[in-house]
């Protein structure tokens, strides 16, 4: 309200008055600005953005908007320019949108907690672009965050439409990313986060109360999908422990299906147990559901459970100090399931000792290393290069726009299932 493209077009003697009710309302700001001040490549950045994750890379929201907006000009018939992606996050950034940098890689978000709050308002009162936001979705992102801003209940002419893009997009790429560091600990980029099916799957369940008889029907369909991926060994063991877990207190799931989940489940779980993850599945399904193990079960299972101890023993990794997070799953699991493996995870806990004792002893006797920045920012970036940084990245999207999402996974060795942003 102090700047002047805020209050252009408010009269001097309303000035006081509106100033007030903007500090009982700040969405207001936000309602005129979106409807009287942007353009609409800009407007459509920002019901993108609200679709999205809080923070999203920009090539993740430019691959959503030019979808979204490509429906939307079939549709209302409006003109378009081969730049406007360009242009409406050149006109957002600072009062709407901020940006950061992580490594090599920009990111977007929403400048104020408000902005987002006015847009979610504006989408519950505005149905006809709330469904929009549906059809135009690429990422199965969208569709979660969407059904979850319609409210407890998804209105009913949205739910079939939400369903069937649902289950198009579960099989989806995804938007949202995990944070990479170098060897040095330094900020190195952003990868995106791959999420596996079955843990979309339980997402679908968290939305099925959303959206009626319909979203039961599309829950039933896909947890028909996760007893043959399950069948097929190709699920994910850690997701499908979790997953079992929520679909037994599901009352719209039939009893025959949790019943047959459970047993292919515990098959599955309980056999190929190679690496401390899926010791961890299976002693995970043991704690929950200790009703369906036998004794034979738990027998085979601490076999499983001496035999990876003594691998990581036979092995080398690097830094040693990886030794330490293995003992103490080690030594979870071997509680879960009454196995004795003190001796080996003492040993692992030694190993990963002597990599610290190397670690404090001074190399030449020179007990001084330089010190590596970890934030997000170094404190060499002063807000000019930071802008130069952000007007060249708009430079390149002008000269050479992106015509598909990157593809990234997780790099080898980062931790064991971060969360996501």
């Amino acid at each position: 309200m102090t700047e002047g493209r805020h209050v252009a077009e408010i009269a001097p003697d309303r000035f006081p008055e509106e100033f007030r009710k903007s500090f009982d309302n700040p969405t207001r700001i936000w309602e005129h600005a979106f409807n009287h001040q942007l353009f609409e490549p800009s407007r459509h950045i920002l019901m993108v953005m609200l679709s999205l994750p809080s923070q999203v890379r920009v090539e993740e929201l430019e691959v959503a908007f030019a979808a979204f907006y490509k429906l939307r000009r079939r549709r209302l018939g409006f003109a378009v320019g081969s730049n406007d992606f360009a242009v409406g996050l050149r006109q957002l950034e600072g009062d709407f949108l901020a940006t950061g940098r992580y490594g090599r890689d920009v990111y977007v978000e929403f400048s104020s907690p408000s902005v987002e709050d006015y847009l979610r308002g504006y989408l519950r009162e505005a149905s006809s672009d709330a469904l929009d936001l549906i059809n135009g979705s690429v990422f199965f992102a969208q569709l979660e965050k969407v059904a979850n801003l319609l409210g407890d209940q998804v209105p009913s002419g949205h739910q079939s439409r939400l369903c069937d893009r649902i289950s198009v997009l579960v099989d989806g790429p995804e938007c949202r990313f995990i944070r990479r560091v170098d060897a040095q600990d330094r900020p190195a980029g952003l990868d995106i986060w791959e999420e596996s099916f079955e843990a979309r799957v339980e997402t679908v369940l968290g939305l099925t109360a959303k959206l009626g008889r319909r979203g039961t029907l599309l829950a039933h369909q896909l947890l028909g999908r996760v007893v043959g991926r399950v069948k097929r060994k190709r699920a994910s063991r850690a997701d499908l422990v979790s997953l079992i877990r929520d679909v037994e207190k599901d009352e719209a799931i039939t009893a025959s299906l949790i019943e047959e989940m459970q047993k292919l489940a515990k098959d599955f779980l309980f056999r190929g147990c190679d690496d401390v993850d899926n010791l961890e599945a299976a002693a995970t399904f043991v704690e929950h559901f200790s009703g369906l193990v036998s004794e034979e079960d738990l027998r085979g299972l601490r076999a499983q459970c001496r035999a990876v101890a003594k691998d990581y023993l036979e092995s080398y990794i690097s830094p040693q100090s990886a030794y330490r997070g293995i003992a103490e799953q080690l030594e979870s699991i071997a509680a879960a399931l009454g196995a004795d493996v003190a001796d080996m995870v003492d040993q692992l806990r030694e190993r990963a000792g002597q990599e610290d004792a190397e670690e404090e002893s001074p190399i030449g006797g020179d007990d001084t290393l330089p010190s590596s920045d970890t934030s997000e920012e170094s404190s060499g970036d002063t807000e000019e290069s930071y802008d130069m940084m952000f007007q060249g990245l708009l430079h390149e999207l002008e000269r050479h726009p992106p015509d598909r999402q990157r593809n990234t996974t997780m790099p080898l060795g980062a931790r064991r299932r971060p969360s996501p942003t």
